[in-house]
């Protein structure tokens, strides 16, 4: 016959408060390897670590509240792929790819980075979570040259 223990009030706190330690754990680790930042639905900035505010060279006062467009050219920024962009994360459509993104100096940045959408108990999209790293040399100088050839700017590719 198997020993089945019983379940007691005090042994589902624990269970708790184990999982809640997991958890805070998981979000620490994640926060100390990735940049990271959040929106709303609409693309509304509202927290950022300090890994993505000394990537891009803000403050967090300067940012909250401010649409994720503050990172963009103003073509782009603009532009229908823009708008359906967030359109889909506000679905539940999460994007991975490599971004670049202007710093608050005017500079470009170049980012592999994960937009997914997170939803409330209800499975509406209540936020959007990304997590992002810097894409360094020689990567970042290919993207541009791909962007460059894009833009009908002529380069070499290698």
């Amino acid at each position: 016959m198997i020993d089945i223990p019983m379940i007691s009030e005090e042994n589902v706190s624990e269970l708790r408060l184990t999982y809640i330690n997991d958890i805070d754990e998981q979000v620490s680790a994640i926060h100390n390897a990735f940049a990271f930042m959040e929106f709303d639905p609409s693309g509304y900035i509202l927290e950022a670590n300090d890994s993505y505010l000394g990537l891009i060279g803000y403050e967090l006062d300067d940012l909250r509240g401010k649409h994720h467009s503050i990172f963009l050219d103003h073509l782009y920024s603009s532009s229908k792929e823009h708008k359906d962009f967030w359109k889909s994360l506000a679905n539940g459509e999460p994007h991975s790819g490599r971004f670049f993104r202007y710093r608050k100096d005017g500079s470009k940045v170049w980012l592999q980075a994960s937009y997914t959408p997170s939803t409330n108990e209800d499975g509406i999209v209540d936020k959007i979570i990304k997590l992002a790293i810097e894409i360094k040399k020689p990567v970042a100088d290919i993207e541009n040259q791909k962007l460059n050839f894009s833009n009908g700017v002529h380069a070499t590719v290698f």
